[in-house]
């Protein structure tokens, strides 16, 4: 979605960085659920089976420890998007993006349409929970 940026009024066609300036647009994700259900965050946030419980999502998989999460979504300045993602080093289950298992600890860079799983480490081919991310504005 196109954009104007508020530093020097140039029309920005996509993506959260005015090229002729380099002002930086801030914007907050989206992940929906495949009920239509949606959290949204503008900081860095851990998803946890709370986030998938609320929004209806396969949460019977996650683990039930306090503090506990599966992945984080990152603000992360060196992303495109503004946007990463990080797996939880404590999680017994992978995290997928775009059904790419993503190492733990390392980060990821978001862009619209990506859909992040939940997947058995026995079992490559068991996934689960798919979010679709998108960002506010769009």
């Amino acid at each position: 979605m196109a954009w104007e940026c508020p530093e020097c009024v140039s029309q920005v066609e996509s993506g959260i960085i005015c090229q002729a300036c380099g002002y930086r647009r801030s914007t907050g994700i989206i992940l929906t659920s495949t009920a239509g259900k949606s959290f949204s965050s503008n900081i860095t946030f851990k998803i946890d089976r709370g986030v998938y419980k609320d929004i209806e999502s396969d949460y019977q998989y996650l683990q039930k420890n306090p503090g506990s999460y599966q992945f984080e979504v990152v603000k992360d300045e060196n992303s495109e998007s503004g946007w990463s993602l990080r797996t939880s080093q404590y999680s017994y289950l992978h995290t997928l993006l775009n059904d790419t298992v993503c190492e733990i600890n390392m980060l990821y860079p978001l862009y619209s349409g990506d859909v992040v799983k939940i997947g058995s480490k026995g079992n490559a081919e068991a996934t689960a929970a798919p979010l679709t991310v998108s960002f506010e504005g769009e």
